[in-house]
């Protein structure tokens, strides 16, 4: 007669010496079940200027996040393609950089408290659906706490979550979102800081790894012809090793939740 208890326990014990002797990625190379928890969330920003790049976008068969520059001239047209698609949209802020070019009309560290929260507002009234915000620039305002405390406060008010971008080291941000208790994190990766076809494979190879060490990872992309072929060859196979693909928000309470 089969003794099924014993063959719970040991099929339990061989399970507990492979977590042991294996790291994550191994596990996933023979057990792809093991990653089924491993979530990573990409923000493709900078979105506005054209519809095609929306279309292109949309068109990808999976959660990709859409991030929208406001008062930009096809903005709000594409914020309402992904969302008919079932994409998340969030606010691709402007931000005051420490470059001599302006970049467009967005939040400066000249404004007084009262201008740079109308500015805000009419930033994301001007984004439909809008569910966080991620800065576009912001290499010197987001070195600026008391500007980030501004921020924060803000779109606690607004029930939004924050991406920081990480444009510089040095940034505030998280700090002040953590003081403001709202969902927060910063990116893990750029993927396309170079246009190249196998370099953007490389940094999304090294997404994979960082998910499935942690647990999920974030990353920042634009709507280059490069980054999408190369998201349209390479999610299948994170599909495939179980990793799912989210939403920012899903993977921000995911996260909490842990």
């Amino acid at each position: 007669m089969i003794n099924y208890a014993k063959m719970t326990r040991a099929f339990l014990s061989l399970l507990l010496f492979i977590s042991c002797t294996t790291t994550a990625e191994d596990l996933v190379e023979s057990y792809p079940e093991a990653a089924m928890r491993a979530k990573v969330a990409i923000i493709i920003d900078d979105l506005g200027y054209t519809m095609a790049e929306g279309r292109k976008l949309a068109a990808i068969p999976f959660d990709i996040t859409f991030s929208v520059i406001p008062f930009t001239p096809y903005g709000k047209k594409i914020a309402h393609l992904a969302h008919r698609n079932q994409k998340e949209i969030m606010l691709h802020a402007p931000m005051e950089t420490l470059a001599q070019v302006k970049w467009e009309r967005g939040l400066d560290t000249s404004m007084k408290e009262s201008e740079f929260i109308t500015t805000m507002e009419k930033m994301v009234d001007d984004i439909p659906f809008v569910k966080g915000l991620n800065n576009h620039g912001g290499s010197k305002l987001t070195q600026n706490r008391p500007r980030m405390d501004w921020v924060m406060a803000f779109l606690s008010r607004r029930a939004l979550y924050f991406i920081d971008s990480r444009t510089i080291a040095n940034s505030q941000a998280g700090k002040a979102a953590q003081h403001a208790q709202i969902a927060n994190r910063s990116r893990d990766i750029f993927l396309d800081n170079e246009k190249d076809p196998e370099q953007i494979q490389v940094q999304l190879e090294k997404l994979r790894k960082i998910a499935l060490k942690r647990g999920d990872a974030i990353a920042i992309g634009h709507p280059y012809p490069e980054t999408l072929e190369a998201l349209r060859k390479v999610l299948p196979e994170f599909a495939k090793q179980g990793i799912e693909l989210v939403s920012v928000s899903k993977l921000l309470k995911e996260s909490h939740k842990t």
